[in-house]
């Protein structure tokens, strides 16, 4: 018989896996080969380097990544077992303290001191009756600063204060490392006055009550995660999104990077480039969250401009200012081996995915791709049609693991038709760059919406 909830709860909490004490279910997986199936998708054959391993995940509901696949946490789980990283973001997670220790077995109700205390039914975990015995079972219970979410890991939340149920981000430090254990985290901390124009009703509150930033502070840079806000579906926060907090945020950062170097990462939800949507922006620019030009031109003045030979081919030679993400921010200027020049008229950061996969890489495949489809229309057309989109995946579309996306909609069948959008990224400060050791994103894992990213940084000064 399944081992009784409140028995799997006591053991976790003392210190064992949740999956030791679940008779029922299987143990984990062990590393497969790659292209093998897991439960909750994935794959990771790469073996654990020198270095530190950063992955991010907007979860979409930890309650409801919670319940997902075998539920109980197991996708979560399996994901932190496959990929062992040092440093472990979520956003979009959806909940407070309370329903934190929830999903972790137990049923808190305040208590007269403002804390988290055990419920009647928490207390029944550790043991049997008496005032005395209750109250000190009461006492050793674990509350939401001391219960392990994830096992081996410290754990530092930032709920929404303003809306519960909303936005949300969280970040986990391996214990077992020490370079990132005892890192100095702070939530929130913009500045209204950095706004671009007088705040909105409301909008001081937005601003450090969503519980959208975390900053971890390491030895030799500092890391950013966010969860940027959405400009709705009509663009309605379109104002706030680009006005507001991109402006507080683009200061919070030239703050902290005037002490070390920073890295940002998170849903960012905006698409820096026609190659990072599946429609090449046709029917989403200025039409949809993330795809209009003020967004972009943001998010340009932060990683760079795209210079016309790295637009696909039907967009080059359009009136930039027409264009959107064409005009803003400086455009990279690189040496002959590709190195960032420090003469140029460089970005202060770089778009560490596009650094190690080059937009002008994906539309030449794109245009070797178009080229093959047209040469073998058919006499309908419907081949050359098909080859205007100048998709790079137009031809011998790529597997769903090598999916440049991130984001994928909830409509059946839009993630292995690969209708996708990057919102994803790590944005990495140029002095930081040739640490970068890889980037990668896990679009098999399933749970979301969204898939996880990672950025392993080199030890030392990576050369």
């Amino acid at each position: 018989p399944a081992t009784p909830r409140s028995d799997r709860s006591k053991t976790w909490w003392a210190g064992q896996s949740r999956s030791a004490t679940m008779s029922k279910r299987p143990a984990p997986e062990a590393p497969t080969a790659a292209g093998a199936k897991r439960s909750c998708g994935g794959d990771n054959s790469e073996a654990k380097a020198p270095g530190i391993k950063l992955l991010a995940w907007n979860v979409n509901g930890l309650r409801a990544l919670w319940r997902f696949g075998d539920g109980d946490g197991a996708a979560l789980n399996q994901l932190v077992e496959r990929e062992d990283p040092d440093v472990l973001f979520l956003s979009e997670t959806k909940i407070d303290e309370d329903n934190v220790l929830r999903l972790m077995g137990a049923d808190p109700k305040k208590g007269s001191n403002g804390g988290a205390v055990a419920s009647r039914d928490i207390r029944n975990f550790f043991g049997g009756g008496g005032k005395k015995a209750a109250a000190k079972r009461e006492a050793a219970a674990p509350s939401f600063d001391t219960a392990d979410f994830l096992r081996g890991y410290r754990a530092v939340w930032n709920h929404s204060k303003i809306k519960k149920g909303y936005s949300g981000t969280v970040v986990f430090l391996k214990k077992a490392n020490a370079a990132v254990a005892g890192a100095t985290v702070t939530c929130d901390g913009l500045d209204i006055n950095d706004a671009a124009e007088s705040p909105g009703p409301g909008d001081e509150d937005r601003l450090n009550g969503e519980g959208r930033l975390i900053t971890v502070e390491l030895p030799e840079y500092f890391i950013c995660h966010t969860y940027v806000p959405n400009s709705g579906q009509k663009l309605e926060k379109l104002p706030y999104r680009t006005q507001v907090w991109d402006k507080c945020m683009a200061s919070h950062m030239a703050r902290l990077a005037a002490q070390k170097p920073v890295i940002w990462t998170g849903d960012l939800n905006v698409v820096r480039g026609e190659n990072d949507i599946h429609d090449g922006m046709k029917k989403t620019r200025n039409k949809a969250a993330g795809c209009a030009d003020a967004e972009r031109e943001n998010f340009g003045r932060v990683v760079g401009g795209i210079s016309q030979e790295d637009l696909p081919t039907q967009l080059r030679g359009k009136n930039p200012p027409q264009h959107g993400q064409a005009v803003p921010g400086p455009v990279v200027t690189r040496g002959p081996d590709g190195e960032l020049d420090p003469s140029g008229d460089e970005p202060l950061y770089v778009d560490a995915y596009r650094h190690f996969h080059p937009y002008a890489t994906a539309n030449a495949e794109a245009d070797e791709n178009s080229s093959t489809v047209k040469n073998s229309a058919s006499s309908d057309g419907k081949a050359s049609d098909f080859a205007d989109d100048e998709d790079e995946n137009a031809v011998n579309p790529p597997k769903l693991e090598q999916s440049r996306f991130t984001y994928w909609s909830n409509r059946q069948g839009a993630r292995t038709a690969m209708n996708g959008w990057r919102l994803d990224y790590w944005v990495v400060h140029h002095t930081l760059i040739n640490r970068v050791d890889r980037v990668f994103h896990r679009p098999t894992v399933f749970g979301s919406d969204h898939v996880p990213i990672g950025l392993v940084m080199k030890t030392g000064d990576g050369e």
